[in-house]
Protein backbone atom coordinates (compact mmCIF):
# COMPACT_ATOMS: atom_id res chain seq x y z
CA UNK A 1 0.00 0.00 0.00
CA UNK A 2 2.80 2.10 0.52
CA UNK A 3 4.21 1.45 -2.53
CA UNK A 4 0.83 2.13 -4.78
CA UNK A 5 0.77 5.34 -2.47
CA UNK A 6 4.72 6.31 -3.24
CA UNK A 7 4.15 6.03 -6.86
CA UNK A 8 1.02 7.55 -6.84
CA UNK A 9 2.23 10.80 -5.21
CA UNK A 10 5.37 10.33 -7.86
CA UNK A 11 3.01 10.64 -10.51
CA UNK A 12 1.11 13.15 -9.14
CA UNK A 13 4.17 15.60 -8.65
CA UNK A 14 5.58 14.91 -12.21
CA UNK A 15 2.33 15.86 -13.70
CA UNK A 16 2.56 19.29 -11.77
CA UNK A 17 5.86 19.63 -12.54
CA UNK A 18 4.78 19.04 -16.18
CA UNK A 19 1.46 21.27 -15.98
CA UNK A 20 4.35 23.69 -14.44
CA UNK A 21 6.76 23.91 -17.27
CA UNK A 22 3.58 24.29 -20.20
CA UNK A 23 2.43 27.20 -18.53
CA UNK A 24 5.89 28.78 -18.39
CA UNK A 25 6.40 27.92 -22.21
CA UNK A 26 3.03 29.87 -22.90
CA UNK A 27 3.85 32.71 -20.77
CA UNK A 28 7.01 33.72 -22.32
CA UNK A 29 6.00 32.53 -26.00
CA UNK A 30 2.74 35.34 -25.34
CA UNK A 31 5.65 37.55 -24.02
CA UNK A 32 6.71 38.29 -27.49
CA UNK A 33 2.74 39.84 -28.64
CA UNK A 34 2.46 41.50 -24.87
CA UNK A 35 4.19 44.51 -24.59
CA UNK A 36 4.23 47.21 -23.05
CA UNK A 37 3.60 50.73 -24.49
CA UNK A 38 4.42 53.85 -22.66
CA UNK A 39 3.43 56.04 -25.34
CA UNK A 40 2.49 55.51 -29.22
CA UNK A 41 4.94 57.84 -30.72
CA UNK A 42 8.47 56.28 -30.77
CA UNK A 43 7.48 52.91 -29.27
CA UNK A 44 8.62 49.65 -31.18
CA UNK A 45 5.52 47.64 -32.45
CA UNK A 46 7.54 45.44 -34.92
CA UNK A 47 10.62 43.39 -36.33
CA UNK A 48 11.97 42.62 -39.68
CA UNK A 49 11.94 39.11 -39.46
CA UNK A 50 13.40 38.15 -43.72
CA UNK A 51 11.45 41.22 -45.15
CA UNK A 52 8.32 40.65 -43.70
CA UNK A 53 7.18 42.81 -40.66
CA UNK A 54 6.02 40.85 -37.68
CA UNK A 55 4.08 42.67 -34.50
CA UNK A 56 5.45 42.34 -30.89
CA UNK A 57 2.74 44.26 -29.63
CA UNK A 58 -0.73 42.98 -29.46
CA UNK A 59 -3.50 44.69 -31.48
CA UNK A 60 -4.92 45.75 -28.37
CA UNK A 61 -2.01 47.26 -26.52
CA UNK A 62 -1.59 49.50 -30.15
CA UNK A 63 -5.38 50.41 -29.91
CA UNK A 64 -5.18 51.59 -26.11
CA UNK A 65 -2.12 53.76 -27.05
CA UNK A 66 -3.43 55.33 -30.30
CA UNK A 67 -6.71 55.92 -28.19
CA UNK A 68 -4.71 58.08 -25.28
CA UNK A 69 -2.82 60.02 -27.84
CA UNK A 70 -5.92 60.24 -29.62
CA UNK A 71 -7.05 61.70 -25.98
CA UNK A 72 -3.83 64.35 -25.65
CA UNK A 73 -4.19 65.52 -29.32
CA UNK A 74 -7.97 66.05 -28.99
CA UNK A 75 -8.04 64.14 -32.26
CA UNK A 76 -11.47 62.71 -31.50
CA UNK A 77 -11.05 58.86 -33.00
CA UNK A 78 -11.97 55.51 -31.86
CA UNK A 79 -9.60 53.33 -32.80
CA UNK A 80 -11.38 49.89 -33.91
CA UNK A 81 -8.15 48.06 -35.82
CA UNK A 82 -4.89 48.35 -37.56
CA UNK A 83 -3.18 47.24 -40.44
CA UNK A 84 0.02 47.70 -41.58
CA UNK A 85 0.49 48.94 -45.48
CA UNK A 86 3.62 49.54 -48.06
CA UNK A 87 3.65 52.75 -49.80
CA UNK A 88 6.62 53.38 -51.93
CA UNK A 89 8.98 50.83 -50.19
CA UNK A 90 7.86 52.22 -46.93
CA UNK A 91 5.66 50.35 -44.50
CA UNK A 92 2.95 52.49 -42.27
CA UNK A 93 0.72 51.75 -39.77
CA UNK A 94 -2.80 52.08 -40.70
CA UNK A 95 -5.68 52.71 -37.90
CA UNK A 96 -9.57 52.77 -39.13
CA UNK A 97 -11.87 53.92 -36.32
CA UNK A 98 -15.27 53.58 -35.68
CA UNK A 99 -16.53 56.94 -36.37
CA UNK A 100 -15.12 56.57 -40.49
CA UNK A 101 -11.33 58.37 -39.46
CA UNK A 102 -8.35 56.69 -40.78
CA UNK A 103 -5.46 57.40 -39.04
CA UNK A 104 -1.72 56.56 -40.31
CA UNK A 105 1.84 56.77 -39.08
CA UNK A 106 5.24 56.26 -40.87
CA UNK A 107 7.26 52.83 -39.10
CA UNK A 108 10.47 53.58 -38.93
CA UNK A 109 13.05 50.64 -39.16
CA UNK A 110 16.36 50.85 -37.07
CA UNK A 111 19.61 48.94 -37.07
CA UNK A 112 18.37 46.35 -34.42
CA UNK A 113 15.41 45.15 -37.12
CA UNK A 114 12.66 47.12 -34.76
CA UNK A 115 10.18 48.70 -36.15
CA UNK A 116 9.22 51.72 -33.92
CA UNK A 117 6.49 54.28 -34.40
CA UNK A 118 7.57 57.81 -35.90
CA UNK A 119 6.45 61.31 -34.85
CA UNK A 120 3.66 62.63 -37.66
CA UNK A 121 0.13 60.74 -37.28
CA UNK A 122 -2.10 62.01 -40.46
CA UNK A 123 -5.79 61.58 -39.70
CA UNK A 124 -8.92 62.35 -42.17
CA UNK A 125 -12.15 61.42 -42.92
CA UNK A 126 -12.71 62.80 -45.88
CA UNK A 127 -9.94 60.77 -47.82
CA UNK A 128 -10.34 57.84 -45.63
CA UNK A 129 -11.92 55.95 -48.80
CA UNK A 130 -8.98 56.90 -50.92
CA UNK A 131 -6.24 55.83 -48.94
CA UNK A 132 -6.01 58.59 -46.21
CA UNK A 133 -3.43 61.15 -45.81
CA UNK A 134 -0.05 59.73 -45.64
CA UNK A 135 3.20 61.34 -43.50
CA UNK A 136 5.81 62.80 -45.39
CA UNK A 137 8.32 63.47 -42.61
CA UNK A 138 7.02 65.92 -40.11
CA UNK A 139 3.90 66.91 -42.74
CA UNK A 140 1.24 64.96 -44.51
CA UNK A 141 0.53 64.49 -48.48
CA UNK A 142 -2.23 66.47 -49.53
CA UNK A 143 -5.55 64.17 -50.17
CA UNK A 144 -8.75 64.99 -52.23
CA UNK A 145 -11.88 63.46 -50.90
CA UNK A 146 -14.79 62.23 -53.30
CA UNK A 147 -15.40 64.94 -54.58
CA UNK A 148 -12.57 66.44 -56.03
CA UNK A 149 -12.23 68.56 -53.05
CA UNK A 150 -9.10 68.69 -51.03
CA UNK A 151 -9.59 66.79 -48.14
CA UNK A 152 -9.50 67.37 -44.22
CA UNK A 153 -6.27 65.94 -43.18
CA UNK A 154 -5.09 66.43 -39.75
CA UNK A 155 -1.64 66.22 -38.96
CA UNK A 156 0.11 65.69 -35.72
CA UNK A 157 3.75 65.84 -34.77
CA UNK A 158 5.79 65.19 -31.35
CA UNK A 159 9.15 64.65 -30.12
CA UNK A 160 11.97 65.78 -32.18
Amino acid sequence: MKKIFLLLTFVFSMFIVSCDNETDNIQESSDVTNEKMDSFINSNIGIDKNGQFEFTVAENTILKAVKEYSNTFDLDIEPQSIKIIDIDAKKYLRIYSKNDYVSTVALVLDNQNNYRVDKTVCTSIACASGGGCIPNGSYCTECYGSNGLKGDCKRTTTGG
